[in-house]
């Protein structure tokens, strides 16, 4: 399993043809698992679409058993990632998403300033170790810069902008305990395994429901007591649009990507680089966009790179492209929505929780902000659920 998972993640910039030579060359037994199934749902349609070619290297493979794992997936994602791993009637378990070790807690902070207040106070009276969530690069650094003055040598950071070795050292670092807080994106945490991470910090609500409760499942693994907390500002919402706009291909896009592919005929080698130049897309949407194609069997994947198979099938592709990017751009804000839903609504936080993911079982926590309110108060919250989207 770790063999296969650790080729996929090489790939993740490549075609899913990639996948196949690699896959076939890991052991029978690594041979078996997606890591995190989600991933080829959430991710596999626009941030790693080569997570797409998973069900490509399985038929590579033989069709072996295939055991896709995740540990938040909603009913309708866990149909997505089936039909994307073309898995034939698969047997569904799912669990309890809930941590009865773990408390929930959301603090408005309709501030910058309350924010810090929160974020300084966190630290100073947990106990053990955490991790502090954002959601870009530059916040990331300003947040490690504002908790060294405070927490000194003991905290560290971790964003994809950071040099691979000094990434390592960082994690092991945090590993080992010579970091007490990690300041991190959501590049930081997949496969990390600390068992005595007693807090995890939102500084920014994250993209989803899903997003949240993961990263905060990286508290409390031994069991022990741990708590999750939300510095929830309404405004932090802008930092979300400005994503979406750059994670799928608007129309026009989509029409410029579909007439530079039009100038190939049936056999032509299609380069996503030299799309991207020539069309004036950026590269990751439209290696989504040529994955998109090839499932409709207008591209093939070859080696690195896809061969045209059907031009007239391209050239007819461009009202069905836009309107596949427009769903999945409107799902996301969903998602968006829904996170911020959670963080606004006063009511048990671990109920929410189960309700998004379909869970039907009633009653509080007894451990969350709002059905044992004995941290900060709510004041704001009512506002900040008011105010315009």
């Amino acid at each position: 399993m770790r063999a296969m998972c650790s080729r996929a993640r090489a790939a993740a910039g490549s075609t899913s043809s990639t996948l196949r030579p690699r896959a076939s060359a890991a052991p029978t037994s690594a041979r078996r698992s997606p890591r995190t199934a989600s991933r080829s749902s959430s991710w596999g349609h626009d941030f790693r679409p080569a997570y797409l070619g998973l069900a490509d290297a399985f038929e590579a493979l033989g069709r072996p058993p295939v055991l896709a794992l995740t540990a938040t997936a909603t009913e309708s994602v866990a149909r997505d990632v089936g039909e994307q791993l073309r898995l034939r009637a698969p047997l569904v378990v799912r669990t309890s998403c809930e941590r009865p070790n773990l408390s929930l807690a959301v603090v408005p902070t309709p501030s910058p300033e309350r924010k810090r207040a929160a974020l300084d106070a966190i630290p100073a009276r947990e106990r053990g170790a955490g991790i502090v969530y954002t959601t870009t690069v530059k916040r990331a650094e300003e947040l490690w810069g504002e908790l060294c003055e405070p927490f000194g040598e003991g905290v560290g950071r971790y964003h994809g902008d950071l040099p691979r070795d000094v990434r390592s050292a960082t994690q092991d670092a945090f590993m080992d305990g010579r970091y007490r807080v990690m300041v991190a994106t959501k590049a930081f945490g997949m496969g990390i395994d600390k068992p005595d991470v007693r807090f995890i910090v939102h500084d920014t609500f994250p993209e989803s429901l899903e997003a949240y409760v993961q990263e905060s499942g990286r508290a409390g693994r031994d069991g022990e007591p741990a708590r999750a907390t939300l510095l929830y500002r309404v405004e932090d919402k802008r930092v979300h649009d400005y994503f979406l706009r750059s994670k799928y291909a608007s129309a026009p896009e989509v029409r410029r990507v579909v007439e530079a592919l039009g100038e190939r005929s049936a056999g032509d080698s299609v380069d996503a680089a030299a799309i991207a130049d020539e069309a004036r897309v950026a590269a990751r949407k439209v290696a989504a966009l040529l994955h998109a194609l090839a499932r409709t069997g207008a591209l093939a994947p070859r080696g690195e790179s896809f061969v045209v198979t059907d031009a007239e099938r391209i050239r007819e592709a461009s009202p069905r492209l836009a309107d596949e990017a427009a769903a999945l751009r409107e799902a996301d804000r969903a998602r968006v929505r829904a996170m911020m839903h959670y963080a606004e609504r006063v009511a048990c936080r671990w109920t929410q929780v189960r309700e998004h993911f379909g869970e039907t079982r009633d009653g509080g926590c007894a451990r969350c902000d709002v059905c044992a309110p004995a941290g900060p108060d709510r004041r704001g919250a009512s506002d900040a659920a008011s105010r315009p989207r």
